[in-house]
């Protein structure tokens, strides 16, 4: 019944030109129309002809390599496709480094949410070194909470309080508490690069014991930061 309500259509609309062809609704409106991959409608009120949507239709083999397989998404789908298609985890730290990275785009936002690219996740997951990129992304884009920030340079909370008084390390990014507060999170590449900082030795810091003044509590304190 539907073939024969399809073949008596003159025109179509873009959700029932999808449906025509047989493709998703995103593949269609998000993708294809989006990166000018076919030709807009040729009727009026934003419709296609019949001859229109069977020129499209011949063209579809060409079109699904560009268009492809995946959605634009948001972080969640995005860690659940990357390690279903690798086999491997992937948390969400890992997404949002590799766009800081720029191996994976923002296409846009839903709910004040990003939208990852799904073409780029897709040529993503099947590069022969995505593994080793994933692991790369894990490794440098883990975000920590101040306490756990000074855990992983090992030195005392206080200390990491004046590296951060100091502007030595600056937020990577925001979360929320349990209670519903906001909380600075750090990224671990930029804490590997305090050590580096003039001004900073971390193995004299680790050795100041308990209870006695901080090497760091000389650090300038950088502009704009509270005193």
């Amino acid at each position: 019944m539907t073939q024969t309500k399809e073949r008596r259509l003159s025109s179509f609309g873009p959700l029932q030109l999808a449906d025509h062809l047989g493709v998703p609704h995103w593949w269609w409106l998000e993708r294809a129309q989006r990166l000018g991959l076919v030709d807009g409608p040729d009727r009026a009120g934003g419709r296609w002809s019949a001859d229109a949507a069977d020129r499209i239709r011949e063209r579809l083999d060409g079109l699904r390599p560009k268009v492809g397989a995946l959605p634009d998404m948001g972080a969640g789908r995005a860690v659940e496709v990357l390690g279903e298609r690798l086999g491997i985890e992937v948390s969400g730290d890992a997404v949002r480094e590799l766009v800081r990275t720029g191996q994976l785009q923002v296409i846009g936002a839903y709910k004040e949410r990003p939208l990852y690219w799904g073409r780029a996740l897709e040529a993503l997951a099947g590069r022969a070194d995505a593994a080793a990129v994933l692991a790369q992304a894990e490794r440098d884009g883990r975000l920590m909470i101040a306490g756990e920030a000074a855990a992983y340079l090992r030195i005392r909370r206080s200390d990491f309080g004046h590296l951060v008084r100091a502007g030595v390390v600056t937020p990577a990014d925001w979360g929320r508490s349990r209670y519903g507060q906001y909380v600075a999170l750090y990224r671990a590449l930029d804490l590997d690069g305090v050590a580096e900082h003039p001004g900073v030795d971390l193995d004299a810091v680790r050795a100041t014991p308990a209870g006695r003044r901080s090497p760091l509590a000389t650090l300038p304190t950088a502009s704009g930061e509270a005193r």
